[in-house]
């Protein structure tokens, strides 16, 4: 009878492992897919179909008809630069891009006036306004690449993992994530350091530098409160990052 007793405790033991395991098991899976649903890489990938595609018709125009002054060329893309530009004024920006709405629907606006400027040259058939269409038209285009590619990848890397820090983990009080994506701030912050701006841009290295070196200072900040328990605190220096981040982000404007 003991014997069978011991049995069928092991047995309860046993069952209770499994048990528990199980719902280990499934919190830790559960908990997985909300991380891979929260950092989904995909908002991270910045791909607007819509202006890859008025590309073609932009370097026909900038690197044929405009040289060349080919005014027939000119006026036979009226009707696909209307479509490229219809279609991108229904593009619904990516998350990442959020904050960058209102440069490119102020963009957006330039480059369809520069659209309807155009058109009233064709029908004018005033040639040198045609040129100066071409050439504002090309212009708008170029900015508006410019605001979803970045003029200095070093930067858009740190962006990426800030992002994550800005909009998801503050918000939540996440202060464990917050301190493990802080080493990962400083090595973006050291490629930073090491940028050499483009000849575009040479004259603003002194600024840049200046504006990174502030960036740098506000993560070491960060680092200090993270560890602290001043969740109110760590919030400030959140923001400042963030203001700090976008300082270094306006000496390319």
């Amino acid at each position: 009878m003991v014997n069978q007793n011991n049995n069928m405790n092991k047995i309860t033991m046993l069952l209770i492992v499994i048990v528990m395991t199980f719902l280990i098991t499934s919190c830790s899976n559960k908990n997985e897919t909300n991380i891979d649903e929260e950092f989904d890489e995909s908002v991270f990938v910045v791909d607007i179909p819509e202006l890859d595609n008025l590309h073609e018709s932009v370097f026909l125009l900038w690197h044929d008809a405009y040289p060349n002054k080919n005014y027939d060329t000119i006026k036979e893309m009226l009707p696909s630069l209307d479509v490229s530009i219809s279609n991108l004024q229904q593009v619904e920006l990516p998350e990442i891009l959020h904050g960058k709405k209102e440069e490119w629907d102020n963009e957006l606006t330039k480059i369809d006036s520069n659209m309807k400027l155009l058109h009233v040259a064709v029908e004018q058939n005033d040639e040198e306004s045609m040129l100066k269409g071409v050439e504002s038209f090309h212009t708008s285009y170029e900015k508006l690449v410019s605001i979803i590619r970045p003029k200095l990848p070093e930067l858009e890397s740190f962006h990426q993992e800030m992002y994550k820090m800005y909009h998801y983990f503050m918000p939540n009080e996440n202060v464990k994530e917050i301190q493990e994506l802080i080493p990962i701030l400083k090595t973006k912050v050291e490629l930073l350091k090491q940028a050499q701006l483009s000849y575009r841009y040479k004259d603003r290295q002194d600024q840049y530098n200046k504006a990174v070196s502030e960036l740098e200072m506000s993560i070491n900040t960060l680092e200090l409160s993270a560890n602290s328990n001043d969740i109110e605190t760590l919030k400030l220096d959140v923001e400042n990052l963030h203001t700090a981040y976008q300082a270094v982000e306006h000496t390319f404007e």
